[in-house]
This record gives structure tokens, C-alpha cells and sequence, in this order.
């Protein structure tokens, strides 16, 4: 037992050190056409009026006399995150320390995963599981790029990971530290921002009658402590109003295949020729209207692309609106198809990403079925179907907005920690169903 112990961590040493040298080497020998571009110019100066004028805000002044007007279309999450590496002129080394933070929080997710799980998951599978998130090619890609993804994904490990140790040990400290994790993830990404709903739920029903107030409320108030002061902030400052992403995605979601009336040209774009899209933005009441008429209209389009079309499109490979393969900004110089650990890997994970997606998903359902949740153990259900609402919990969003690829890269470990606990829940319950007839079959032979 000792040297099993120590032979899975040093194999999971291994797979952490391949992540972290794959990964550097792949942002070392990449080049970005244009590094700071689209969300990434907002995330940057934001972090950078907050750091030289103390006012989060994203605008650009090529000379300020005066501190720029605050805004708060973007969450703070990510800028403050690259806080500590902003600076203009903008450089080289600047860019490399953010690249570099974001490889070590990449890499920080494996470990991390696999000791807050291993008392609930056979090492076996959940090296197999941190092992397609050290090869996986979209989440080495994402560390060359100055986007929240990297934060994201590590910020939701954190939560799949605390909440797995307290379902071990059932510390109220750890209720109160899920809820303020899942802020912050809110504060990177305004995505996890109806998590709590799914979660303390969840937390509720599976706890002792004596407790499930206490944690509840410790969930909430975590997430409250965290979040309630940038919404304070944005009451109290004297915001300029600005477009809603909320109101944007859950308009850019409604056309079908991501088409404006079914042309290809405009695909990944649909927003950019509809000419009622502007009047429509400020107003979520005229979106939802529209998405109304739409139903009512073909009823059977927007059923099969919002029920089949969006899931499909939002676990896909490829990005839709980007370079497309699995970058998401154009690149002009990269080693992944050219250096031989890293082509293998790609390939790799690409022969694997549907199977693996399908796994994940059956597994979903899986442990909602009587006959086969009863023959797993309390904590190990109470842990795989929390994972299981969080990542249909996204699906669903993503279902209500735009179903872009790029977004479900943030989820991929939970992907894997699914695919691969179902693998182990799927032989384990075969497996004791055909010792069961076997017995039976004894019996009846006596």
C-alpha cells in the first residue's frame, strides 16, 4: 500500500512536470499577431488605471490629466489578477510574467485535483483524468493569451476541489471558503454568477437535518463577503452606463448555427448583419421578446438548436469565432504542430475529446438512475453528482446564451474528472451486477 501510495505521486509528478515544460516551451516559441486585442485591451487597462490611478476602468487616454471615469462592464477578477505585471510601455517581460503566472496556475490545477479527490476516486482514473488536462492543447494554448480563461478554469478546480474535501471532513470553514470561491470565480467570469443556486441546494438536502441551515448559510454568506463589495462599488461610483454581456449573449445565442437567416457569411458573426441587433441590446425584455417570436415561428429550428445544437457547438473543438483549431486569437509563429510532444498530444486529445464528452455526459445521467447510484457509496454519489450539476450547470447556461467553443475550455477538467470516475462507476457497478448473477447462478446449481 505504502509503495502503490508513492508510486502514484510520483507519477503524478511526472505528469505535472510534462504540463509545465510542454506548456512554457509552447508560450516561449509562440507569437500572438496582436497580443492586447478585443477583451484582453479591457482586462489590461483596467488593471492598469486601478494600479496608476486607482479607478477601475478600461478606457485608453493617451494623456490623462485626470483619473479616467470609472466603468464596470468587465469584472475584476482578471485584472486584478494581472495587477502586479502591468506597465506601459508594454513589453516583452511584461507579457511573459502574465504567461508565466497563468502556466503555474495551469499546472497548479493537477495536484490540486487529484489530492482533494483521491478519497473518493481510484488514483487510477484520476491520473488518467490530470493526465488529459496536462496533454489537453486548449488549456496549454490559453497560457500564451492575455484572457481570463486560465484564472476561470483554475477558480472552478478550486471549487470541484473544495467541495470534495468537505464532503470528507464536513468543516463549516470549508462552506464559508466554496461560497467565497465561487465569487471570485464570479468575479473572473459573471457565468458561475447563479452557481450558489445549484450548489447550496445540493449542499442542503445532503446534509444532516441539524446542519443544513448552519451550512447553507455559510455558503451564502462566503459568497456574499466576496461579491457584495463590487456590487457596493458599482452603486456607489458614478458609472457611466455601458452595453450589457448578459443582454449580448443571450442575444448572439438566438440564431440558429450561429447564422444571420442561415448564411454561411455570416457565421460566428450573425450580430454584425442583423439590423434591429443595436435597437435591441439595451433592452433584455425586446431580446426575449424576439427569441419569443422566433419559437413561435418554427418552433422545431429553435428547438433542435437550442435542446441539440447549442450543447454540440459549446463542447466542440474547434473555436467558432477565432483563428479556429483550438486557438482563439490568430497567431503568427507556433511550435504545437511542429514540436513532437506536443503534436502527439494534440493528436491525442483530439481522437479523444468526443469519447470523452460522451462520457461525460452519460456519466451525468448515469448517477441519477436508481439501479446504479444505490451500489455507490454515499460520498462518492454526493461528490460525482455535485460535479454533474456544475457541469450541466453550464450547459445550460450556455444553452440560454452563445454556445461558443471557447467557452467550455474552463470546464474540461471537470470534463475529465466526469469521463474518467465514470469509467471507474460504470466497471464497478458491471463488474458487482455480474458477481451478483454468478452467485445466484451458484445457488441455483446447489
Amino acid at each position: 500500500m505504502f509503495l502503490k501510495k508513492h508510486i502514484s505521486v510520483f507519477l503524478l509528478a511526472m505528469i505535472a512536470l510534462f504540463s509545465g515544460v510542454t506548456k512554457y516551451e509552447f508560450v516561449t516559441e509562440t507569437v500572438v499577431d496582436i497580443p492586447l486585442s478585443a477583451d484582453a485591451i479591457d482586462y489590461y487597462f483596467a488593471a492598469y488605471n486601478l494600479k496608476n490611478y486607482g479607478v477601475y476602468s478600461r478606457k485608453i487616454e493617451a494623456s490623462i490629466a485626470e483619473p479616467p471615469s470609472p466603468d464596470a462592464l468587465r469584472p475584476p477578477g482578471y485584472s486584478l489578477f494581472i495587477y502586479p505585471f502591468v506597465d506601459l510601455p508594454l513589453t516583452m517581460e511584461v507579457l511573459r510574467g502574465i504567461q508565466v503566472a497563468q502556466i503555474a496556475l495551469s499546472v497548479l490545477c493537477i495536484p490540486l485535483l487529484f489530492f482533494a479527490l483521491r478519497h473518493l476516486i481510484p488514483d487510477i482514473y484520476l491520473l488518467l483524468a490530470v493526465s488529459a488536462l496536462a496533454i489537453s492543447p486548449h488549456l496549454t494554448v490559453v497560457n500564451v493569451y492575455f484572457l481570463s480563461e486560465s484564472l476561470y478554469t483554475f477558480s472552478l478546480v478550486l471549487i470541484v476541489s473544495i467541495y470534495a474535501l468537505w464532503i470528507k471532513s464536513r468543516k463549516l470553514l470549508l462552506c464559508l471558503a466554496l461560497g467565497a470561491t465561487i465569487a471570485i470565480s464570479a468575479l473572473i467570469r459573471p457565468t458561475s454568477l447563479y452557481l450558489l443556486f445549484f450548489i447550496a441546494p445540493l449542499m442542503f438536502f445532503h446534509t444532516d437535518r441539524v446542519l443544513r441551515l448552519r451550512v447553507t448559510a455559510l455558503v451564502v454568506l462566503g459568497f456574499i463577503v466576496l461579491y457584495s463589495p463590487w456590487l457596493v462599488r458599482n452603486q456607489l461610483s458614478d458609472i457611466e452606463p455601458s452595453r450589457s454581456l448578459a443582454n449580448d449573449t443571450v442575444q448572439k445565442g438566438m440564431y440558429p448555427g450561429l447564422m444571420y437567416n442561415d448564411d454561411p457569411a455570416t457565421f460566428g458573426f450573425p450580430n454584425k448583419f442583423d439590423p434591429n441587433w443595436h435597437e435591441r441590446s439595451a433592452d433584455m425584455s425586446l431580446i426575449l421578446g424576439e427569441v419569443a417570436r422566433r419559437f413561435s415561428e418554427s418552433p422545431g429550428e429553435h428547438l433542435r438548436w437550442y435542446l441539440i445544437g447549442k450543447p454540440i457547438t459549446y463542447l466542440s473543438w474547434s473555436m467558432v469565432v477565432g483563428m479556429g483549431d483550438v486557438f482563439i486569437f490568430p497567431v503568427l509563429r507556433t511550435n504545437l504542430y511542429s514540436d513532437p510532444f506536443l503534436h502527439v498530444s494534440y493528436g491525442l486529445s483530439k481522437v479523444l475529446h468526443w469519447p470523452l464528452t460522451i462520457m461525460a455526459l452519460l456519466t451525468s445521467l448515469l448517477l441519477f438512475v436508481p439501479s446504479i447510484s444505490r451500489k455507490i457509496e454515499a460520498q462518492k454519489l454526493f461528490f460525482l453528482r455535485g460535479v454533474a450539476v456544475i457541469f450541466g450547470y453550464f450547459i445550460l447556461v450556455h444553452m440560454a446564451g452563445t454556445p461558443l467553443p471557447r467557452y467550455s475550455i474552463p470546464i474540461r477538467p471537470i470534463l475529465y474528472v466526469l469521463a474518467f470516475a465514470g469509467m471507474f462507476l460504470i466497471l464497478k457497478v458491471r463488474y458487482s451486477e455480474s458477481a451478483e448473477e454468478w452467485l445466484d447462478g451458484r445457488q441455483e446449481d446447489k
